[in-house]
């Protein structure tokens, strides 16, 4: 009959401690977390810039082929071919602005980042509080490990893609550890692993003469 006591000694004997490569493992994935941060923080920051120069851009020029055309009107009974070709360049620059702005969608680019940033700063953090505490106040490590896992994967699954330009200045300025795009290193643990018996040779037995 199993009882309560025998239950929890099951238990205890499958909870795997804290140890040095567990934490390597952790710690890797915090990393990782930490590094993609910055890379979302600085294509946020990109798309932000460019979507404030595009629409100060277009703020101006709109206004600047209303005030071309007022002046093409009372300058004379023949308009200005000048003030007309400009005009014209005016009218022609404003739209492009606008589909660009449309189109690119660079304020929901920014604001994606931003968001997918701040998910990974979480949990950077949520790692580095686990990794100070002491090994027995920490949570079960499998566990954990379990939950880490499954976060980060879905934090790479929903966030937004990364411009080659991003991954190729991250590496170039931070000069820090940066995740290989579509790469996954496997290591097996062979620790526990039996090693290979050797099996005795045998020997012919000598035939009485």
């Amino acid at each position: 009959m199993i009882t309560e006591e025998n239950e929890n000694q099951e238990e205890d004997e499958n909870v795997v401690l804290w140890n040095t490569k567990l934490e390597n493992v952790v710690k890797g994935i915090g990393d990782d977390s930490k590094n993609y941060m910055k890379m979302h923080m600085q294509q946020a920051r990109r798309s932000n810039i460019i979507y404030n120069r595009l629409t100060i851009v277009g703020i101006i020029i709109g206004p600047l082929g209303g005030i071309f055309t007022v002046i093409n009107q009372i300058s004379g009974i023949t308009p200005t071919p000048i003030l007309s070709i400009a005009e014209i360049i005016m009218g022609f620059m404003s739209g492009v602005i606008v589909a660009i702005i449309k189109f690119g969608k660079y304020d929901e680019i920014s604001n994606s980042n931003q968001t997918t940033a701040a998910r990974y700063t979480s949990l950077y953090g949520n790692v580095r509080r686990q990794l100070s505490l002491n090994r027995k106040d920490r949570i079960h490590a499998l566990k954990y490990l379990d939950w880490l896992q499954t976060k980060y994967d879905e934090l790479i699954l929903s966030a937004p893609l990364l411009s080659t330009r991003t991954h190729a200045n991250f590496v170039t300025k931070e000069g820090e550890r940066v995740p290989k795009p579509y790469d996954n290193i496997i290591n097996i643990n062979l620790e526990n692993t039996p090693l290979p018996q050797s099996q005795p040779i045998s020997q012919p037995i000598p035939q009485p003469i």
